[in-house]
Protein backbone atom coordinates (compact mmCIF):
# COMPACT_ATOMS: atom_id res chain seq x y z
CA UNK A 1 0.00 0.00 0.00
CA UNK A 2 0.99 3.85 -0.11
CA UNK A 3 0.02 6.93 1.56
CA UNK A 4 -1.09 8.64 -1.97
CA UNK A 5 -2.56 7.28 -5.27
CA UNK A 6 0.80 8.68 -6.83
CA UNK A 7 3.11 6.63 -4.47
CA UNK A 8 0.99 3.43 -5.28
CA UNK A 9 1.21 4.40 -9.12
CA UNK A 10 5.08 4.83 -9.00
CA UNK A 11 6.18 1.74 -7.03
CA UNK A 12 4.05 -0.66 -9.54
CA UNK A 13 4.98 1.04 -12.73
CA UNK A 14 8.74 2.47 -12.20
CA UNK A 15 10.43 -0.46 -13.64
CA UNK A 16 8.95 0.54 -16.78
CA UNK A 17 11.02 2.73 -18.82
CA UNK A 18 8.00 4.40 -21.17
CA UNK A 19 4.51 4.49 -20.03
CA UNK A 20 1.82 3.67 -22.32
CA UNK A 21 -1.67 2.37 -21.87
CA UNK A 22 -1.03 -1.22 -22.42
CA UNK A 23 0.98 -1.37 -19.33
CA UNK A 24 -2.37 -1.20 -17.76
CA UNK A 25 -3.14 -4.43 -18.84
CA UNK A 26 -2.81 -7.58 -16.40
CA UNK A 27 -2.20 -10.90 -18.67
CA UNK A 28 -2.45 -13.36 -15.99
CA UNK A 29 -6.12 -12.76 -15.69
CA UNK A 30 -7.58 -12.87 -19.58
CA UNK A 31 -9.48 -9.55 -20.09
CA UNK A 32 -8.60 -7.75 -16.89
CA UNK A 33 -6.64 -4.80 -16.07
CA UNK A 34 -5.24 -2.76 -13.11
CA UNK A 35 -7.07 -0.71 -11.11
CA UNK A 36 -6.22 1.47 -8.09
CA UNK A 37 -7.68 0.32 -4.88
CA UNK A 38 -8.31 2.75 -2.28
CA UNK A 39 -8.77 1.28 1.34
CA UNK A 40 -9.76 2.43 4.81
CA UNK A 41 -7.60 1.64 7.51
CA UNK A 42 -7.98 2.36 11.12
CA UNK A 43 -6.13 5.30 12.36
CA UNK A 44 -4.86 3.97 15.37
CA UNK A 45 -3.56 0.84 13.02
CA UNK A 46 -0.02 -0.16 15.04
CA UNK A 47 2.80 0.30 12.96
CA UNK A 48 6.55 0.41 12.92
CA UNK A 49 8.15 3.53 10.85
CA UNK A 50 11.31 2.30 9.67
CA UNK A 51 12.24 6.08 9.15
CA UNK A 52 12.37 6.23 13.27
CA UNK A 53 16.29 6.26 14.13
CA UNK A 54 15.35 5.11 17.70
CA UNK A 55 13.74 1.95 16.50
CA UNK A 56 16.80 1.15 14.05
CA UNK A 57 18.82 1.80 17.16
CA UNK A 58 16.54 -0.58 19.54
CA UNK A 59 16.75 -3.47 16.47
CA UNK A 60 20.27 -2.88 16.22
CA UNK A 61 19.69 -1.84 12.35
CA UNK A 62 22.24 0.27 10.20
CA UNK A 63 20.18 2.93 7.94
CA UNK A 64 22.65 1.79 5.64
CA UNK A 65 21.70 -1.84 5.92
CA UNK A 66 17.95 -0.81 5.32
CA UNK A 67 17.84 1.39 2.41
CA UNK A 68 20.02 -1.11 0.21
CA UNK A 69 18.03 -3.79 -2.02
CA UNK A 70 18.69 -6.93 -0.05
CA UNK A 71 15.31 -8.89 0.13
CA UNK A 72 16.49 -11.48 2.39
CA UNK A 73 18.03 -9.49 4.97
CA UNK A 74 15.04 -6.83 4.73
CA UNK A 75 12.20 -9.97 4.45
CA UNK A 76 14.02 -11.22 7.71
CA UNK A 77 13.91 -7.69 9.47
CA UNK A 78 10.26 -7.72 8.76
CA UNK A 79 9.76 -11.37 10.28
CA UNK A 80 11.95 -9.42 13.64
CA UNK A 81 9.21 -6.70 13.92
CA UNK A 82 5.99 -9.40 12.77
CA UNK A 83 6.52 -12.00 15.29
CA UNK A 84 6.11 -10.14 18.82
CA UNK A 85 2.48 -9.36 17.66
CA UNK A 86 2.19 -6.27 18.24
CA UNK A 87 2.12 -4.53 15.43
CA UNK A 88 -0.30 -4.31 12.33
CA UNK A 89 2.23 -2.90 9.62
CA UNK A 90 5.80 -1.30 8.62
CA UNK A 91 6.16 2.41 6.71
CA UNK A 92 8.70 3.08 5.13
CA UNK A 93 10.44 4.84 2.13
CA UNK A 94 9.81 4.30 -1.47
CA UNK A 95 13.33 3.11 -3.25
CA UNK A 96 11.86 5.23 -5.87
CA UNK A 97 11.15 8.70 -4.09
CA UNK A 98 12.21 8.82 -0.86
CA UNK A 99 9.69 11.26 0.15
CA UNK A 100 6.76 8.79 -0.57
CA UNK A 101 5.39 6.35 1.65
CA UNK A 102 4.75 2.83 1.21
CA UNK A 103 3.68 0.45 3.75
CA UNK A 104 2.80 -3.36 4.35
CA UNK A 105 0.01 -3.87 6.60
CA UNK A 106 -1.12 -7.46 7.83
CA UNK A 107 -4.00 -8.73 10.24
CA UNK A 108 -6.22 -5.13 9.61
CA UNK A 109 -9.35 -4.75 8.68
CA UNK A 110 -8.95 -2.97 6.00
CA UNK A 111 -11.86 -1.83 3.45
CA UNK A 112 -12.16 -0.99 0.26
CA UNK A 113 -13.12 2.16 0.07
CA UNK A 114 -13.00 2.66 -4.03
CA UNK A 115 -11.40 0.94 -6.98
CA UNK A 116 -10.40 3.60 -9.67
CA UNK A 117 -9.69 2.69 -13.23
CA UNK A 118 -6.31 3.82 -14.39
CA UNK A 119 -5.88 5.46 -17.51
CA UNK A 120 -2.87 7.02 -18.77
CA UNK A 121 -4.76 10.34 -18.55
CA UNK A 122 -5.20 9.69 -14.69
CA UNK A 123 -3.78 12.53 -12.61
CA UNK A 124 -2.16 9.93 -10.26
CA UNK A 125 -0.25 8.35 -13.65
CA UNK A 126 0.51 11.84 -14.79
CA UNK A 127 2.17 13.19 -10.96
CA UNK A 128 4.52 9.30 -10.72
CA UNK A 129 5.54 10.13 -14.37
CA UNK A 130 6.71 13.20 -13.91
CA UNK A 131 7.94 12.50 -10.24
CA UNK A 132 10.05 9.51 -12.09
CA UNK A 133 10.72 11.77 -14.83
CA UNK A 134 9.21 8.60 -17.29
CA UNK A 135 7.87 9.67 -20.73
CA UNK A 136 4.45 8.79 -21.45
CA UNK A 137 3.20 7.80 -25.24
Amino acid sequence: MASEAVSAIGESFAHIATWRKEMFAFPHIPGSRRALGVYEVAVDLAYVDVDDPRLLLELGVRPSQEVERNRPYTHALALRIHQPGSFKGIRWWSCHRPQRRVWCSWETDATVADVVELTIGHVAVNGAAGTLVKPIV
